[in-house]
Parts: structure tokens; sequence; C-alpha cells
């Protein structure tokens, strides 16, 4: 985890330092970057039309999760969701519970439905190893999201546009 935590680290200061040197390069000048930045995406940037660039900035507004595999009440038979990403919501969710009881799938679940609902690229981490073997996920993450490219920590690097796919397991 430490070499895995420096890597990333590492990425972050060079990424910064290319960004340090194209402002300096725009003359200091911050809307001469962002224009520079904003000629560097493809021209296919925002369109959702299938078969267009995944690097759609996604669906806006509230998205409803269902919160575990039964997401239901009991008693009472109720569906059970969670927004995010509407007003009056907090954007953090906490998952708690004891060795085996499903936090881990539930956060599987959770994030299919974000990549899925708000059409998002999503980086996910699995340090332990349990959803990818070989170059495929398995179990929970292997459903409900197609394009998925699996990553192995330690195995190979996560590659630097890695936004430009769904999803990407590690």
């Amino acid at each position: 985890m430490d070499d895995f935590r420096a890597l990333v680290e590492a990425h972050w200061v060079r990424g910064s330092k290319l960004l340090k040197q194209e402002l300096e390069d725009c003359g200091d000048d911050e809307i001469r970057l962002v224009t520079r930045l904003a000629e560097l995406l493809p021209s296919t940037f925002g369109n959702t039309e299938k078969g267009s660039s995944p690097l759609a900035p996604g669906v806006s507004g509230e998205i409803k999760l269902r919160v575990g595999s039964i997401s239901k009440t009991y008693p009472g038979d109720e569906l059970v969701e969670f927004s995010i990403n509407s007003p009056g919501t907090a954007p953090h969710i906490a998952l708690m519970g004891k060795n085996g009881s499903g936090k881990t799938t539930t956060g599987v679940q959770i994030a299919n439905q974000i990549a899925m609902e708000a059409q998002i690229p999503l980086l996910f981490i699995d340090p332990k190893g349990e959803f990818v073997m070989g170059a495929s996920p398995v179990g929970a993450l292997s459903q409900g999201v197609s394009n998925i490219q699996a990553i192995e920590v330690g195995q190979e690097a996560i590659p630097l546009d890695f936004c430009q796919h769904l999803m990407m397991y590690s």
C-alpha cells in the first residue's frame, strides 16, 4: 500500500509540474491556460450520442441509489434509496458493519449504479485483489457494467488517461 501511495503521489507531482509549465508557457495567463487545455480535448467532447467519445461529461442531477442487494425495509417492504447529487444532500456515503456483512458487495453495487446512472468514468481500487483475476473483473464487479478494463496493482500501471474508460479497476 505504501508503494502504491508513493506511485500515486509521484504521478500527481509530475502532473502538477506539467500544469505549472503549461501556465508559464502561457505567460501566467490563466485564461490562455484554460483555452490551451480546452484545445486538447477531443472534438467529440460532450457528445452523448452512441459511439461518441467516452469523455462525455456524464449526466447531471440527482441519482437515487439502491442500498444493498435487497433494498427493502423490514418490516414494511419499502424501497430503500440514498440520493446523491441533489440539493441539500451530503456528498458522502459511509458503509459500516462487521466482517462478512456485505459492505464490499454494497459498495461495488453503488459504484456500478453511479457509473451507469451518471454515465461517468470511475476508478475503483481493489487493494486486496478480490475483484480482478488476471486481466478480467470477477464477481459483483463483472456484472452490470460493460467496457471494464481490469488492472492488477503492482502488475500494470494505471494509465494516465483512465477517464477515457467507463470503469477501471485495480
